[in-house]
């Protein structure tokens, strides 16, 4: 997919070559770890330069990295010609004149009369300028702004686009429907909830949950400083009353583990009758079938044996 750059400059000039606007499009992020890639894998640069004509987009990873060198050199081309601010000058001029092609902005700006000079210059000193102007190997991306295009800040892979924000907020649950249990301080009472657990109405568990707050502990006002003894006391009862907690809890557990041991023994006898109901019994298909064949050959042999009766009478007559 063509970076959103060369979308935006394909938009406002349709005339401009597709070298162009994907080269420029590279630039802006610096694309020399993808040069050097292709470099690498071509064997060297000019067989890199050599296995791509831009006036002919193929839109492999090769034509994007020999139109962004081609974009690199076009930059300096540009600086040379009196633009220090070099490719931004072309871009200028492009918006300033929206009718315009890359053909005029080339001639208007510099020595070349229009872009097919420009590619021709390119492909005889392009290798060279790779190899000798480029450098592909420090951890600037190649960047426009950046050091190796303009001595700028270095522009890493990490530099080049400032952090926006992440994914998650403060709250990492935010847009979920969340329901939680409401333990209110000063409440005394318990909490009841009902689960159904069965396919018919009335099957439910009955789940009770006391309430184990200050308050209802009776610890809210224990004073250690005048009566410790007393507080203690109630610390005790406490205790004692989150033990029962603790067992009601338990239990009301292990009646959902009996009743889902319940339920999946059912679901396999359900799924074995279904089965006995659907499925073939292999063995009494078997001997039925061997009991049919074995009474239609018993009625071939009676049926021939009948014929051969009046042919055996006639050769006693002659």
């Amino acid at each position: 997919m063509p970076p959103r750059g060369s979308l935006l400059l394909r938009h406002l000039h349709s005339s401009l070559p597709t070298w162009f606007a994907e080269g420029t499009a590279e630039f802006i992020h610096g694309a020399d770890e993808r040069l050097a890639s292709d470099i690498a894998s071509a064997g060297n640069t000019a067989a890199l330069l050599g296995s791509v004509t831009l006036g002919s987009w193929g839109g492999n990873s090769a034509d994007y990295s020999v139109a962004y060198a081609a974009t690199r050199y076009l930059h300096e081309a540009l600086k040379s010609a009196g633009h220090g601010d070099g490719l931004k000058a072309l871009m200028t001029y492009l918006t300033e004149n929206q009718s315009a092609t890359l053909d005029a902005a080339l001639a208007a700006l510099t020595s070349f009369a229009n872009a097919t000079a420009f590619l021709t210059d390119f492909d005889t000193n392009g290798a060279n300028f790779i190899d000798n102007e480029m450098d592909l190997t420090n951890t600037d991306t190649g960047a426009i702004g950046g050091l190796d295009a303009d001595g700028g800040a270095v522009f890493t892979q990490e530099s080049i686009l400032a952090d926006r924000g992440t994914s998650y907020g403060e709250d990492v649950l935010s847009g979920f429907v969340e329901t939680w249990e409401s333990i209110t301080s000063g409440l005394t009472g318990t909490n009841d909830l009902s689960f159904h657990i069965g396919p018919n109405s009335n099957e439910t568990v009955d789940v009770h949950l006391g309430a184990v707050n200050a308050t209802a502990l009776g610890v809210s006002d224990a004073d250690l400083t005048f009566d410790p003894r007393l507080a203690i006391v109630h610390v005790d009862d406490a205790l004692n009353f989150i033990a029962k907690q603790r067992g009601l809890i338990g239990a009301q557990l292990n009646r959902f583990d009996a009743t889902i041991s319940n339920l999946s023994i059912s679901r396999e006898n359900i799924s074995a009758s279904r089965s006995r109901i659907q499925d073939a019994d292999f063995a009494a298909e078997t001997a039925s079938m061997m009991r049919s064949r074995i009474m239609v050959q018993s009625a071939s042999s009676v049926l021939a044996q009948a014929n051969s009766t009046p042919s055996l009478a006639l050769q006693l007559l002659r």
